[in-house]
């Protein structure tokens, strides 16, 4: 289990490796003196926002920040003019620099430390870095109930953990009703009182020590008296000594002044000479007694050395016993009273009051996590101002049990206007850190307002972790990590420009360009009526256009179909007319090859060949992932079947909350190349083996016979599989006539490239589903692209140096001429696709044009679909945005279907 301990060798291997502090690694530019020129800097601080600022690194910390800051002559100036300059971001919850044995570690004895499990030769963290991230927290496991130190570390180069650590021991990790025991309430009862006497375990190892020290301290001072008694006795002496001096030297001298007033007189007549007439005859038994002690003395003296004999003979007190001392422990003692924080995840109101009870009796300063249903507790959360670490904000995926309970509002309803709070990514890959700006676009969207989420990204999590007089601000002093933004730095979309983390460049992109500039605009409401009529007409300065662009427009709504669309609306003056103003009306969203949540309904996995099957034949409407579009905005699919059969069958076009959804119920047919279609149980289990089928299929040279009968392994009776056949034979007979796209499904650089073989021996437009590793044949991909021959159908890719090198392909690959779309089953990671494309390179506008175009957008003629989401006679199919769909914090005010406001 403590896997984190073993990581020690790795440890001290990177101490004898690594560079000496303030070397650069690969990449990054070493730090030195530079200055920042030109900036609108957010400064997170008592400066506020500084037009067109200066900022000045000395080494690793920031000298001045302001706009009259003079730059040396011999610092390396950056020209930063139109960008907006920010601090560092730092994500409270992150597993960066963790491998995965040490991200799973946890424990119960609080015993861990997570440094011992950091591997600082990952190279993870220059993705992070692209995208704003200058600092992670990181900690053990939510598995266990006391897991051990957590500490905060730098993104930048590593080689070494003390060069990565900006805090270590920054807080002790623990968790309530997070593990899989806590299925009930009496199951979390119990965890709390264990951990509880875990902490009464501390508080007794302390008292254990502090009594050990009270006794020790007295055992000393006993062991001290007798010798402070034999020098008070000396001390005594030499002062009695001294005064016997004294006196002697007074009498001398009396009998000298005697002895001169004698000679003053001598020959006098009547005092006699020598020792009769010079001195006084004392009586001999009185001269005696200044030599020979009196009578008792004696006894005194004898009494007195016996005295010292005896306690000279004594056995000396037994010292106190020292207690077992716990290397642990002797650290989480801390807790008590504050001094280093319990950093606690709990996510129910019971497992939160327990928390709270916790730091009351033990006197522990608590930072808490999760928080995904604390119902009243949330007031006690407030009236304390507990610092809170929240996330993910942005769930894509399935939800752990203890985070189903959060309303989709969450957090906004949670936080108080002087909440102290950070967020945290709370991936499971290292890379996930990169998503931090999507979890905070994702905080606005659902009400938080943007000035207190970049907060929680910048000095309210430094103040969080401790870190308030290090992290999070530009200004003088704080460390220097800073970072470039073209554009709001709470949009995804918006590239990044520069990072600098400590003084060092880590990350710089010249060829991002300022933005142009935006007259901000603020909508809270699209302020149209519960139901609307029959016959309306919306208009708003907003309108998201065929070609991608923005700008005023209009439309005519009849019985819910388009009746016309511009800048005005002729003849619309006895309509009733519904102004938006800046709100942005778009088309409802496109998800162009997706289950839809409904793979197991929509394939056959009897056979690898399922040609004649059709996915609009499953198709459920109120599906649970169609109702999460429809209220994200999306409003159109391709519905495709599951990718299980190399021969998938047939995807087809469907509107998504519509009284009539099925669109076409053919656009084209899944020819599945990757890993997914192959079975080692069945025919085929390799890609030669995929390939030859799907030739046999489309009856491609070298393929078997497509009249041939299809070999079951299952039984039909005859004139079933005759029938089957022959819809095999014409969805092939589409492929090949251009009336069907190839939705080829592959991921390999193979893979890709026995797709693109296929395509163009068949000599139609290859439609490159996920799109697979296009990044190894740039050469091919741009001539197929330049010729119109080529859709790319961009799929989630987890963060990481795959996703980056893969999204530039697509925006090289759409710069030559090809086609983008973007797929997935729900509506934020369908739009954090389109926006983490336009942030590495796609034009804004192609973006768009993916995202919310018609069915046409794939290349080819979808029947009973118009060309424009536009054009008269279209449905009434629409969305009011707050925003651009391209930024995450934007959501929809109105979601509107076939001319009705859908539900």
């Amino acid at each position: 289990m403590l896997t984190l301990r073993r990581s020690i060798g790795l440890i001290v291997l990177s101490l004898l490796v690594a560079e000496p502090p303030g070397a650069a690694g690969d990449g990054p530019e070493d730090a030195g003196v530079r200055a920042l020129v030109g900036a609108r800097i957010l400064s997170q601080s008592d400066s506020g926002t500084i037009d067109g600022g200066t900022v000045l690194i000395r080494g690793d910390r920031i000298e001045a920040v302001g706009l009259e800051v003079e730059v040396p002559e011999e610092a390396d100036r950056i020209d930063v003019s139109g960008l907006t300059l920010t601090p560092g971001l730092i994500d409270a919850r992150s597993v960066l620099w963790l491998p995965p044995e040490s991200r799973r570690d946890s424990g119960n004895d609080g015993g861990l430390n997570i440094l011992d499990g950091v591997d600082p030769f990952a190279e993870d963290w220059r993705d992070v870095a692209r995208s704003g991230v200058t600092a992670v927290a990181v900690q053990p496991g939510n598995t266990g109930l006391f897991g051990g130190r957590g500490a905060v570390l730098r993104v930048g180069p590593g080689g070494a953990v003390a060069r990565l650590t900006i805090r270590p021991d920054a807080f002790v990790q623990a968790a309530l009703g997070v593990n899989d025991s806590s299925t009930n309430s009496i199951l979390r009862y119990q965890q709390y009182e264990q951990l509880k006497r875990s902490i009464e375990g501390l508080k007794k190892y302390k008292e254990e020590w502090e009594k050990y020290a009270e006794a020790k301290k007295k055992y000393d001072e006993e062991q001290a008296r007798p010798d402070k008694e034999e020098a008070d006795k000396t001390e005594e002496k030499e002062q009695g000594k001294e005064k016997e001096d004294v006196e002697e030297q007074g009498q001398e001298d009396d009998e000298k002044e005697d002895s001169d007033g004698s000679k003053d007189d001598e020959g006098s007549e009547d005092e006699p000479a020598g020792d009769e007439a010079g001195s006084i005859s004392l009586p001999q038994d009185e001269e005696d007694d200044g030599d020979e002690p009196e009578e008792g003395d004696d006894d005194e003296d004898q009494k007195d050395g016996e005295d010292d004999t005896d306690g000279g003979s004594k056995k000396p007190a037994e010292p106190p016993k020292e207690p077992d001392r716990d290397e642990a422990k002797e650290f989480l003692v801390k807790l008590l009273g504050g001094e280093v924080p319990l950093r606690i995840e709990v996510h129910r109101e019971d497992d939160l009051r327990n928390a709270l009870a916790l730091a009351e009796e033990f006197d522990l300063r608590l930072i808490v996590e999760g928080l995904s249903d604390p119902k009243s507790a949330r007031e006690e959360l407030v009236r304390r101002r507990t610092p809170m670490v929240l996330g993910p904000i942005l769930e894509l995926g399935s939800r752990p049990p203890y985070r189903r309970s959060r309303a989709d509002s969450w957090p906004s309803g949670l936080l108080a206007e002087d909440s102290r709070w950070a967020i945290g990514t709370y991936g499971d890959r290292p890379a996930d850190s990169a998503l931090l700006r999507a979890h905070a676009a994702a905080a606005v969207s659902r009400g938080v307002p943007a000035d207190r989420v970049l907060r929680a990204l910048t000095a309210g999590a430094a103040e969080v972790l401790g870190l308030g007089d290090e992290l999070g601000a530009v200004a003088p002093g704080r460390r220097a990590d800073l970072v470039a933004f073209a554009g709001d730095p709470l949009d995804p979309s918006a590239p990044v420009a520069l990072v600098v983390s400590g003084g060092e460049v880590v990350y710089r992109d010249p060829d991002v360009q300022a933005p142009e500039e935006v007259e901000p605009v603020a909508v809270v409401d699209a302020d149209l009526p519960d139901r609307l009529p029959s016959r309306f007409v919306i208009q708003s300065r907003r309108l998201l256009r065929p070609d991608g662009s923005i700008g005023p427009g209009a439309l005519s709504v009849a019985e819910g179909t388009i009746v016309a669309s511009g800048e005005e609306i002729a003849g619309a003056d006895d309509l009733p007319t519904y102004d938006v103003g800046d709100a942005v009306i778009a088309p409802g969203l496109l998800t162009a090859v997706s289950t839809l949540g409904q793979s197991r309904a929509a394939a056959e996995s009897a056979g690898a060949d399922a040609g004649f099957l059709r996915a609009v034949d499953a198709f459920d409407p109120t599906g649970k992932t169609v109702r999460r579009l429809v209220r994200g905005g999306v409003l159109k699919a391709g519905f495709s079947p599951g990718s299980v059969n190399v021969v998938a069958g047939a995807a087809g076009a469907v509107r998504l909350g519509a009284i009539e959804p099925v669109v076409d119920p053919v656009i084209g047919v899944g020819l599945v190349l990757s890993e997914s279609s192959r079975n080692i149980e069945r025919y085929p289990a390799s890609l030669p083996g995929q390939v030859a089928l799907v030739r046999a299929f489309l009856g491609l040279e070298g393929g078997e016979d497509p009249s041939a009968r299809r070999r079951l392994d299952y039984y039909l009776s005859s004139p079933v599989i005759d029938r089957l056949d022959a819809i095999r034979r014409d969805r092939a007979e589409e492929i090949r006539s251009g009336s069907a796209a190839a939705l080829f499904e592959a991921e390999s650089p193979a893979e890709v490239e026995a797709a693109l073989d296929l395509a163009e021996t068949l000599g139609v437009r290859a439609v490159l589903v996920g799109p697979g590793a296009i990044e190894e044949h740039p050469a091919r991909v741009s001539r197929l692209a330049g010729a119109g021959a080529l859709t790319l159908v961009l799929r989630p890719i987890p963060p990481g140096p795959v996703a980056w090198r893969r999204l530039e392909a697509v925006a090289a690959a759409a710069e030559a001429g090809a086609r983008v779309l973007f797929a997935a089953e729900d509506p934020e990671e369908l739009r954090l696709l389109a926006a983490s494309s336009v942030a590495v390179g796609l034009p804004a506008s192609s973006a768009l044009r993916g995202l919310a175009g018609g069915f046409a957008a794939i290349g080819l003629p979808v029947e009973g679909s118009p060309a424009s989401p536009w054009e008269p006679g279209a449905p009434a199919d629409f969305t009011v945005w707050d925003g651009s769909p391209l930024d995450l914090a934007s959501r929809p005010l109105a979601v509107v279907v076939d001319g009705r406001l859908a539900p």
